[in-house]
């Protein structure tokens, strides 16, 4: 029985939709969704491709022209580990994230707008999200803005129930962080994105003010390590997709 009925039939109404059963989140997202990383160049194609998108065609914050193959690239991309989610009833590619290593002589990205980070951080082991996508004709789904609804669990049909997109990519990306040994992730997120994430159980930290980068955005941080701990504290459900079966730690 769901923790959310459990609440209703006592006279109250949750605060948020969770299920006691962990392996209901689970098999409810494998359904509809194939997160993989992207290692091959069809793969990363299809990152790129949703990047030019997303970046140059909708939120028009890159000038189209200059990526007259359509798709988005930069020099980061070398040294970064991509990641595409597959919508499982039609094929189609609907989202992506990167992460981008450190690399010898080459400073993450956001260090050079938001200094203040490398003070959190060991720049050895610590890498930066950034270039995350949600494709415009799938999140209208959720009707909310560029990265789809917060709450992970949505009313309706089967379909208008599924989990947030988002989590796939996350849980490659994790992933990927370990196998490359990566202790702490960096992002310049606007604040809706840090919003998605703590919505969804993922908490970081915010260092100094916003800065002005294709708009307003927040330097922020996460140790894995503590972000996982917190996650299998307060939404446990989320916390046994990402790590089952993927050797992440507890």
């Amino acid at each position: 029985m769901s923790v959310m009925l459990s609440a209703r039939r006592r006279g109250r109404k949750p605060a948020e939709p969770r299920y006691a059963d962990p392996l209901e989140l689970t098999k409810m997202y494998q359904q509809y969704f194939d997160a993989l990383p992207a290692t091959s160049p069809v793969l990363q194609n299809a990152a790129y491709k949703l990047r030019f998108q997303g970046l140059c065609i909708e939120r028009q914050l890159l000038n189209a022209a200059d990526y007259p193959e359509q798709i988005e690239t930069d020099g980061f991309d070398r040294h970064a580990r991509q990641s595409v989610l597959c919508y499982k009833p039609d094929g189609r590619f609907v989202a992506t994230v990167r992460l981008i290593l450190p690399a010898p002589g080459v400073a993450l990205p956001c260090l050079q707008l938001a200094p203040g980070l490398l003070a959190e951080i060991p720049l050895e082991s610590s890498a930066e999200i950034s270039r995350f996508i949600i494709a415009k004709e799938f999140r209208r789904r959720w009707n909310d803005g560029d990265y789809g609804a917060v709450s992970p669990w949505l009313d309706g049909d089967n379909e208008r129930r599924i989990p947030h997109t988002s989590l796939g990519l996350l849980r490659v990306m994790l992933q990927q962080a370990r196998e490359a040994h990566i202790t702490h992730v960096v992002v310049l997120a606007e604040p809706a994105l840090l919003r998605l994430l703590e919505g969804l159980g993922f908490y970081f930290a915010p260092v100094g003010p916003l800065v002005d980068h294709h708009g307003m955005r927040q330097p922020a941080y996460a140790k894995i390590e503590s972000l996982l701990r917190r996650l299998k504290q307060d939404r446990p459900e989320i916390w046994h997709f990402m790590t089952q079966g993927t050797g992440l730690m507890a």
